[in-house]
């Protein structure tokens, strides 16, 4: 290395594929250097490469490319973003868990004057996330229908038009993500697309895990009974032959006849007197409800929800890797910076978009060429 030039800087370099932040900040970095000159952009790029290491022969390009994302501008955007977007999923696992939870307190209060209705728990954490697992793996196999990228989040559709108003970074964030999205539509609409799923599911994955775990504590802390009740035609034996049916994959669990019959409440019937003469048969529903919210709730969940994070994932490396001027970022990260004393005619610091001019950090060969036109040109190559 030559006296007097900066030490070069290790940084810890990125594993794994590219994050949506990155993504993000691409799109926006992309978005900022359109105000730039190509000369500022070549100087402030190739001391970036030097200065981070990222100029080596055999680093991957898109390692570079998310080197380069960390050292632009101080890492400041990717640093925003990546925070933003921690805060936007935590404060939607929340919101889920704070649903799960108090949905399960008011589904499972038990005061000893009335049971817990097995029937209202089946709909909320059966039913209710079954019907929308199947309706999320339609919409993610795309026969849902309407048109538009934000259109295919679906259930985080309100979610995520709320997020935008938060203040903060989790605000910026969400409100970024739906500018890129709008920008840049047909490259990033698969981004947004299962993106939007994978909220969408995590949302509905932790809904459920956090009634189970509320139910849980309230059966090791409370002593719950069960009964069931509806004002449907719905005798003991078809209850019990959709519960042998439902529970097929456990069918130890099943309730027997009996149980059914004897913990049915009616307002004829003094609940008291029911549970005295068999308690432990209102205690023993827990065991097919439990069951029923794993097999029906908590799996499908997790399968859609590991299958849209694995897609989105994939969806934004896509679209990382395709980026627009990525080859040429690849370009001034790679190339030595060439300065000349003389200017050729027509070069100047014109925006990005223009077209392009004789440039200053173009091949050796170029330059040569340039100084025979213009002897009067000293060439100074900085490694």
């Amino acid at each position: 290395m030559a006296e007097g030039s900066p030490p070069i800087i290790q940084t810890r370099e990125p594993s794994g594929r590219p994050t949506l932040p990155e993504l993000l900040a691409l799109a926006v970095q992309s978005h900022r250097d359109e105000a730039s000159t190509r000369r500022a952009l070549r100087r402030r790029d190739r001391t970036l490469a030097v200065r981070h290491g990222l100029d080596r022969e055999g680093l991957p390009a898109r390692r570079r490319l998310r080197g380069w994302l960390r050292g632009v501008e101080g890492g400041r955007v990717l640093a925003r973003l990546a925070s933003g977007w921690l805060a936007l999923r935590v404060v939607g696992v929340l919101l889920a868990a704070l649903l799960g939870v108090l949905a399960a307190l008011a589904l499972f209060r038990y005061d000893g004057t009335r049971p817990v209705n097995v029937l209202a728990v089946v709909v909320v954490f059966v039913a209710l996330p079954l019907v929308t697992a199947a309706l999320s793996l339609v919409g993610m196999l795309g026969w849902l229908p309407g048109s538009g990228v934000l259109r295919a989040l679906s259930p985080a559709g309100l979610l995520w038009s709320a997020l935008q108003r938060l203040p903060g970074a989790v605000g910026e964030s969400a409100g970024q993500l739906r500018v890129e999205l709008r920008r840049h539509g047909r490259l990033l609409g698969g981004v947004g697309k299962w993106v939007g799923w994978s909220f969408s599911q995590a949302f509905g994955l932790w809904f459920v895990v956090a009634g189970i775990v509320t139910f849980l504590v309230l059966l090791a802390t409370t002593d719950l009974a069960f009964g069931w009740a509806t004002t449907l035609n719905l005798d003991d034996s078809r209850l019990q032959d959709a519960l042998a049916a439902s529970l097929w994959f456990y069918p130890e669990v099943t309730p027997s006849v009996e149980m059914i019959e004897k913990t049915i409440t009616e307002r004829a019937t003094s609940f008291e007197d029911r549970y005295a003469a068999s308690p432990d048969l209102f205690k023993a529903w827990w065991r097919p409800l439990l069951w029923l919210m794993v097999g029906y709730a908590l799996v499908p969940r997790l399968v859609l929800a590991f299958a849209a994070w694995f897609l989105a994932g994939r969806a934004v490396t896509r679209a990382f890797d395709r980026y627009p001027g990525v080859d040429e970022i690849e370009r001034r990260l790679v190339t030595p910076a060439v300065d000349t004393a003389g200017r050729l005619s027509g070069e100047g610091d014109v925006p990005v978009g223009a077209p392009d001019a004789a440039s200053d950090d173009d091949t050796d060969h170029a330059v040569a060429a340039a100084a025979d036109l213009l002897p009067a040109a000293t060439a100074v190559i900085r490694w």
